[in-house]
């Protein structure tokens, strides 16, 4: 918010043009709209006790599936892993694999982008009693919205830039009636989604998983 602050010009304390509240709600806004773009800045991994059957549902605020690692649950001591299966190969291979018999040990899971805070896994999962069937999940998570000036922002601190970005943004799009504020709101939101973008790039480059990455560190090993 001083950040915002100095680059408006509108240093009072508590803001004259744009008051505390109205940044602050911006900066909320801001962590949203991140997370919906870009589902990992706001990732958790945690164990999950699943739903007895074949559907699971994300826990509260999960807003999509990012991956299952393995089996968590209480008779389960080997935490084997759990691989993801396209639901055509279940369904053609085994039409009734939603009635097959329930286990506490998962073997696949499987996800539809059309519903993102939904799963299904296979065999149907054992869940008798808390912990017979338990799933070590990653999943996106609804950012948590900041109350006061003195909280924290949701999102790792690398994305502040991002949120400065937006907030600007909004802030001269509430005055575009103003010489030059529509201009600089423009140049915000491309500013905004620039870093975003490159963010995401950059991740896929350097992500362990990525052929370009190994492709990188031999050619630099070679020079």
């Amino acid at each position: 918010i001083d950040k915002a602050r100095r680059i408006l010009q509108d240093t009072t304390t508590g803001g004259t043009r744009w008051l505390d509240a109205e940044l602050l709600g911006w900066i909320n806004d801001a962590q949203r709209e991140i997370v919906l773009i870009k589902p990992n800045s706001n990732s958790l991994v945690a164990s999950y006790n699943l739903d007895a059957g074949t559907k699971q549902t994300l826990p509260t605020g999960g807003l999509t599936l990012l991956s299952v690692i393995r089996n968590t649950g209480a008779n389960d001591s080997s935490d084997s892993s759990v691989r993801r299966v396209d639901r055509n190969i279940l369904d053609s291979e085994n039409p009734t694999w939603h009635g097959t018999t329930a286990s506490d040990t998962i073997i696949h899971y499987i996800f539809d982008e059309d519903n993102p805070d939904v799963f299904y896994v296979y065999p149907p999962a054992l869940a008798a009693s808390p912990g017979d069937a338990a799933l070590e999940l990653s999943y996106s998570s609804a950012p948590t919205d900041l109350g006061t000036t003195a909280a924290s922002i949701a999102l790792n601190d690398i994305y502040g830039n991002v949120i400065l970005d937006y907030v600007l943004y909004r802030a001269y799009s509430k005055d575009s009636d103003y010489a030059g504020n529509a201009q600089r709101a423009t140049n915000h939101y491309t500013a905004y989604n620039n870093s975003l973008g490159n963010r995401v790039q950059v991740e896929s480059i350097s992500s362990p998983n990525s052929d370009q990455t190994g492709r990188w560190d031999t050619s630099r090993a070679m020079r």
